[in-house]
């Protein structure tokens, strides 16, 4: 594997993403469009057969790989959900290619933390759907439900304070 990732000029333990970018790189650097027909653009095309074989395996071997023992992947959303990063942890969870139902419940708690019932209520029951079995998705969402009806009700009373009813329907 070391050819590859010399090929790539990447570390060995680089991710999928420095992956695609040195591979990007590389690409418009050698594309064989770039040159004229002569032996320059040969040699760019084997270049870019080189490339193209290095950045298939290396991405492959990440795809394939499982995730290290130990490490779960929610477990820097759940702190930055907890520790009040909200805006940090919404940008690492749309990253995420996934949109299993831990995705979608982590998304719905992160809302609710934002005061965004109606959003997290979505997020929540589509979680719930996903793992229907799973009583800590439910308990939430009967929170974020109960939440978002009383931020609701709330609101329809701010509304009739200010409502004042006409002269002619007042009492003398």
């Amino acid at each position: 594997m070391n050819e590859y990732h010399r090929t790539l000029n990447v570390p060995e333990n680089a991710s999928e993403a420095e992956i695609r970018q040195a591979y990007r790189e590389l690409a418009r650097k050698w594309h064989p469009d770039r040159f004229q027909e002569g032996p320059e653009r040969a040699w760019a095309e084997k270049q870019m057969i080189d490339i193209n074989q290095a950045y298939n395996a290396l991405i492959n071997r990440c795809k394939a790989a499982p995730p290290p023992p130990g490490i779960e992947r929610f477990q820097e959303v759940r702190f930055l959900i907890e520790a009040g990063q909200l805006s940090r942890a919404r940008q690492l969870m749309c990253a995420m290619d996934e949109r299993s139902a831990e995705w979608n419940f982590h998304f719905g708690q992160m809302l609710l933390k934002r005061n965004d019932y109606e959003k997290a209520v979505v997020y929540l029951k589509i979680a719930v759907r996903q793992a229907p079995d799973n009583e800590t998705y439910k308990r939430l969402l009967t929170k974020a439900e109960a939440l978002n009806n009383k931020n609701r009700i709330g609101g329809v009373f701010k509304r009739l304070r200010g409502f004042h009813l006409p002269k002619k329907f007042k009492r003398p």
